[in-house]
C-alpha cells in the first residue's frame, strides 16, 4: 500500500456513522388474505433471492428483494403452503404451492407446468432425491378441513403417484426427512397422534405413540426428532425410542434447532440444552408463539432467535431482546436468509394481517459489523508479520468507524510499527555503506556514514544500532591514527635518506629507532 493511499484513508476516517438500532423493516407486500406459506429460492438464476408467499386469497406470489411483485398464480381456491426445488433437473427452481385439493407445479417464471390432485388441504411439502437415483420425489401431507380425513403421498416429477397412505380420524400436521434407519436412503416422519417413520417404499419402520397431535416435526443436526404435541416436547432417537419429554408452558407450535440447543415455541419461547435436555430461559409475547427460528443472522458464529406470535421478535441467546416488530396480526410464518448475498440474514415474515414483512440490518449496523470484522483481519495479520497489509485493513476499519478507540489504537501502533521499520531500514543501509567505505581505507565518507548511523539508531532507540555505530566508530578512528603514524614515520625516513653522507652514521640509529617505533605501533593496532 502506497503513502497516498495511506493518506487518503486517514482523511476519510474523520467521518462517523452513529450505532442505530441493529434491525429495520425494510418494506411490506399486501396480499388479500392471510399469508399461510413464506419460502425462498433463485428464480431467476441472478444470485438474488426472489421470495414466495402463500395465501389464502388463493395466489402464490413471487415478489424480488425490493418488494415488488414479479408474477402471482391463482389456484381457484386457498393456498397452504410454497416451496421451491429444481425437481426437473434443468438447474432452475419450480415452485409446488399447495392448495385446497391439489399440487400446483409452476416453473421459475410463473406459468403453471401441471396439477396433482390429492382431494384435501396440503399444509406442508418437501422435496428429496428418496432413493438416490438422481430424481426427485416430492411428499406431502394433506388434510381435511375437519381432521377427520388426513393422508402422505410420495409423488414423482410427473406427476405420478409413487405410494400414499389415507388416515381417518386424526389430523397428520408434522413432515419430515431423514435416513433414520441409516441404509443411505431418505425415510419419511409424518405425525399425527403416533410418530410414524416409512422408508422410501411406503413400509413401517416403527412408530411411537404421542397421545396428542402432533404440530411440528424437526430432525436436528445431532440426529434426534423432536416432536411437538399438545403441550409437550418429544425428543426420539433414529430407533424410535423416547429421550426425554419435556413439559410446555402450552400448545407446542414450532421447534429450532442450532448448535448446542433446541428452542421451542409454545405460550413462551424456551430454550433447551441439547447436553443436559433442560430449559434455560423463556420468553414471553403476551400471546402463543407459533413460529421459530434460530440461525446466525449477522455471521459473527453465534445464534439469534426469531420467533412469530403477536409480534415478529428476535432475541439473542441469552434471553434478551433485540429487535421487535408488532403486525397488526399475529406471526403465520418465517424464514430467515441471506436474500441479496451481503453476508447478513434477512428476516422474512408472513402475517394474518396479510402481508409480508421483510426486514434487515440498518445501513448503518451492516457498517459496524463490516469495521468489526476488518479490524479483526488487521489483528490477524498483524500477529503474522505483515505489518503493511495490516495497517491497510485497521485503517478501514478506522474509516469506517472512528469513535472506536480499539480500531484508532490498532492503526496508531501500526503506523509506528512502520515508522520504526523504515528507521531501521535506513540504519541498515547507512552502516552499511559506513563499513563498505571503511574496508576501501576510505576513513573520512566511512566515519561520516558512521555518525549518521549513530544519530539514526539513537533517535529511534535502536541499541543494538547504536552498540554498532560505536563500534565501527572506535575502528575507524584507529585506524585513522594508525595511517596518521605511518604517514608521518615514512615522512621522517625519505627526509633522512635524501640527507649528505656525512650524516650516515647519524642517521642509521634514528633510522633504526623508527623501525622498532613502527613495529611497537603495527602489534599494538593488531596488524602483526
Amino acid at each position: 500500500m502506497n503513502f497516498k493511499s495511506i493518506t487518503l484513508l486517514l482523511l476519510f476516517s474523520v467521518f462517523a456513522s452513529a450505532i442505530n438500532p441493529q434491525l429495520t423493516l425494510d418494506w411490506k407486500y399486501r396480499a388479500r388474505a392471510s399469508i399461510t406459506g413464506i419460502e425462498t429460492a433463485d428464480l431467476d438464476g441472478d444470485g438474488i433471492l426472489e421470495i414466495l408467499a402463500s395465501s389464502n386469497d388463493g395466489y402464490v406470489y413471487a415478489l424480488n428483494s425490493s418488494g415488488n411483485l414479479l408474477w402471482r398464480v391463482y389456484s381457484r381456491c386457498q393456498m397452504f403452503s410454497v416451496k421451491a426445488e429444481d425437481i426437473t433437473g434443468d438447474g432452475k427452481p419450480e415452485v409446488l404451492a399447495g392448495g385446497c385439493r391439489h399440487l400446483q407445479i409452476i416453473d421459475n417464471s410463473g406459468s403453471e407446468m401441471f396439477k396433482y390432485h390429492v382431494g384435501l388441504e396440503i399444509h406442508d411439502i418437501d422435496v428429496s432425491d428418496l432413493d438416490g437415483d438422481g430424481i426427485m420425489e416430492i411428499v406431502m401431507i394433506a388434510h381435511s378441513f375437519s381432521g377427520s380425513q388426513s393422508s402422505v403421498s410420495v409423488v414423482a416429477p410427473n406427476g405420478q403417484t409413487l405410494w400414499r397412505k389415507d388416515f381417518s380420524g386424526a389430523r397428520i400436521r408434522g413432515l419430515a426427512l431423514a435416513d433414520v434407519n441409516g441404509d443411505g436412503n431418505t425415510d419419511i416422519l409424518v405425525a399425527g397422534r403416533s410418530l410414524v417413520a416409512y422408508d422410501r417404499f411406503g413400509r413401517v419402520l416403527w412408530s411411537v405413540n404421542l397421545g396428542a397431535s402432533c404440530e411440528r416435526i424437526v430432525v436436528s443436526d445431532d440426529g434426534r426428532i423432536l416432536v411437538g404435541a399438545s403441550n409437550r416436547l418429544f425428543i426420539i432417537d433414529f430407533n424410535g425410542n423416547i429421550l426425554k419429554i419435556v413439559d410446555a408452558a402450552g400448545m407446542v407450535f414450532d421447534v429450532a434447532d442450532f448448535e448446542g440447543n433446541y428452542f421451542l415455541a409454545s405460550a413462551s419461547l424456551a430454550k433447551i440444552s441439547k447436553t443436559s435436555l433442560e430449559k434455560s430461559w423463556s420468553a414471553y409475547d403476551g400471546q402463543d408463539f407459533t413460529v421459530v427460528v434460530a440461525d446466525d443472522i449477522d455471521g459473527f458464529g453465534s445464534a439469534e432467535v426469531v420467533a412469530g406470535g403477536k409480534s415478529i421478535n428476535v432475541f439473542g441467546l441469552d434471553g434478551g431482546m433485540l429487535w421487535d416488530y408488532s403486525p397488526y396480526l399475529s406471526v403465520s410464518g418465517l424464514k430467515v436468509v441471506d436474500v441479496d448475498g451481503d453476508g447478513f440474514k434477512e428476516v422474512i415474515a408472513g402475517a394474518r394481517d396479510f402481508n409480508v414483512y421483510y426486514v434487515k440490518h440498518t445501513t448503518s449496523y451492516i457498517k459496524s459489523v463490516e469495521a468489526e470484522r476488518t479490524y479483526m483481519d488487521a489483528v490477524n495479520l498483524k500477529d503474522e508479520g505483515r505489518i503493511d497489509d495490516a495497517l491497510e485493513f485497521a485503517l478501514k476499519s478506522v474509516s469506517i468507524n472512528p469513535s472506536v478507540e480499539k480500531y484508532v489504537f490498532l492503526r496508531d501502533t501500526l503506523l509506528e510499527m512502520m515508522e520504526y521499520d523504515a528507521a531501521e531500514t535506513e540504519f541498515r543501509i547507512v552502516f552499511s555503506q559506513a563499513q563498505s567505505f571503511a574496508g576501501q581505507n576510505r576513513f573520512e565518507q566511512a566515519l561520516e556514514y558512521a555518525e549518521r548511523a549513530l544519530n539514526i539508531s539513537t533517535s529511534m532507540g535502536y541499541e543494538a544500532g547504536v552498540r554498532e555505530s560505536f563500534e565501527l566508530i572506535g575502528y575507524i578512528e584507529a585506524e585513522q591514527d594508525r595511517l596518521s603514524v605511518l604517514q608521518t614515520t615514512t615522512t621522517l625516513l625519505k627526509s633522512s635518506f635524501t640527507a649528505g653522507g656525512a650524516n650516515l652514521k647519524l642517521i642509521a640509529p634514528v633510522a633504526g629507532l623508527l623501525t622498532l617505533f613502527f613495529i611497537f605501533i603495527l602489534v599494538y593496532s593488531g596488524r602483526i
